[in-house]
């Protein structure tokens, strides 16, 4: 049987950012060995650190709305709906802050698995687009060490094919080596 393919690795990711930001760094290059958890890519986060502060004076400012309500609540100068909703509004804040932080440590982009860069990965200066549709890919990783075929082999001589049986197969530029 003699089939046309591709030689793939069993086992490679997509790097992807979870927030949109510039990159401002790649610290690897193509074909460059990485282990799991290396940061390989820095993105600008300015944006998401200003949020940050703004987040971290608006927890400051709540906290201290909501004290002041419970303290006026206990003497009976402010009423339970009031004192409710300085809470709900120092919740929101600390959540909001929660968010602002997780979206920071984003800026750090690590190597998801053990592997090599494979091809070029996206240069500094190249927007991230997050998204679960059509993300942007900074670097494939891939695990060279095992790989597969995948061929497209004719509907006529797929009856040929068995499991376990032995195969070979060559490449272009190799010729005349099986």
């Amino acid at each position: 049987v003699s089939a046309t393919g591709t030689i793939r690795p069993v086992d490679s990711v997509e790097v992807s950012s979870k927030i949109t930001a510039r990159i401002k760094s790649v610290l690897v290059k193509e074909n460059d060995v990485v282990k799991a958890g290396q940061t390989v890519a820095i993105l600008d986060g300015k944006d998401y650190e200003a949020t940050k502060d703004q987040a971290s004076y608006k927890v400051v400012n709540t906290r201290a709305k909501y004290k002041r309500a419970e303290y006026l609540y206990s003497i009976g100068a402010k009423s339970k709906e009031e004192l409710e909703d300085a809470e709900y509004d120092y919740d929101t804040a600390e959540s909001s802050l929660s968010k602002t932080e997780s979206d920071l440590a984003e800026t750090v982009i690590t190597a998801p698995m053990d592997g090599i860069v494979v091809g070029e990965p996206k240069t500094a200066g190249t927007m991230a687009v997050q998204g679960n549709s059509n993300p942007t890919v900074i670097m494939t990783i891939a695990d060279l060490s095992k790989k597969q075929i995948l061929a497209k082999v004719d509907e006529t001589d797929i009856g040929s094919v068995k499991v376990g049986q032995k195969a070979s197969f060559t490449v272009d530029t190799y010729t005349g080596k099986t």
